[in-house]
């Protein structure tokens, strides 16, 4: 039997990611336990850490105090729960958040790394500043290069961000280098992929079947919900993706819907994690059910914006 790798299936506009809050108990001078208890819906603190009342979930403090603030910033008509719309606008804030400090901390790093005010940055200048500033490796757009990387991998990543081809990055490619998710020629290198491998026909354009078509093989028992869904998001987003209305996608349509911007993804993410954590289908998300789904929140834009960006690029 072919079976379908449902994990393996990204909705190209969805990167999960959200907020949530608590009130603490008053912290004595060593930090307090909580259990969640499921029966009553509250928090019970003993100990020195968070975890859930069956042992599972281990939380510590700090974890739940990044929820909490994240909730309470989410958290527009202070309620103490989270709406749809509260949810969108405040991923779109992170989201805008992370671009503004990227293109900031690249335009920083190279005045400072351009020792000769050249306007052009060489691979050794380069290497002279990280040496002067350990720890803080270049993101990359390969989520195989983080912080620590090797030298050749990370001379492979300058060449991808080299436009040119004359071995110095200029502000512009240079921002590419550290921010890829801010580059106009990482989307078009997303776009292309897409393109090649769901344009079967090899006409250049992406129709809605060709878009929403889930992988062949049949269905495992029990993700029968999990592909409608998928398909559901999928027409959703071409429905987007179509600026034009013309019932197809070019790869410059593909481009401007993958761009980070694009306000279809907060929705997306908002959805997903509506979807996932709201248990008593209100249509909106307690702090408790926050809590409960803990590490859905922590992989999402949510709790490391930047790390999200640079683990799909």
């Amino acid at each position: 039997m072919v079976r379908r790798r449902w994990l393996r299936l990204i909705s190209v506009g969805a990167l999960i990611w959200t907020l949530a809050t608590i009130s603490f108990f008053a912290l004595t001078s060593r930090v307090p336990t909580m259990f969640w208890n499921e029966d009553e819906g509250n928090l019970i603190h003993e100990g020195q850490h968070y975890v859930k009342k069956d042992g599972q979930d281990h939380l510590e403090a700090k974890d739940l105090m990044a929820l909490s603030d994240a909730f309470k910033k989410a958290d527009d008509n202070h309620d103490n729960y989270l709406t749809l719309d509260e949810l969108e606008k405040w991923i779109a804030t992170r989201i805008s958040q992370h671009l503004n400090d990227g293109e900031a901390d690249a335009k920083m790093v190279f005045l400072s790394a351009d020792r000769d005010q050249s306007g052009y940055l060489s691979w050794e200048e380069f290497k002279v500043w990280q040496q002067r500033h350990p720890g803080k490796a270049s993101k990359s757009r390969s989520p195989t290069v983080k912080e620590g990387s090797n030298e050749e991998t990370m001379r492979e990543e300058w060449a991808l961000a080299d436009e040119d081809k004359n071995s110095f990055l200029d502000k512009h490619e240079f921002l590419c280098f550290r921010h890829p998710e801010l580059c106009a020629v990482t989307l078009d290198q997303l776009a292309a992929d897409i393109m090649k491998n769901m344009d079967k026909n090899d006409d250049d354009k992406l129709t809605l079947d060709e878009y929403s078509s889930a992988p062949p093989g049949q269905v495992e028992e029990g993700f029968e919900d999990f592909e409608r869904k998928f398909k559901e998001d999928r027409q959703k987003e071409f429905a987007v993706m179509d600026s034009n209305k013309d019932g197809s996608a070019s790869h410059d349509e593909l481009r401007v819907f993958l761009d980070p911007r694009n306000h279809i993804h907060a929705r997306a993410d908002a959805e997903e994690l509506i979807d996932a954590a709201d248990g008593d289908a209100d249509g909106r998300l307690s702090f408790s059910e926050a809590v409960k789904h803990f590490s859905l929140f922590e992989k999402s834009k949510l709790m490391d914006v930047e790390d999200v960006f640079h683990s799909h690029i």
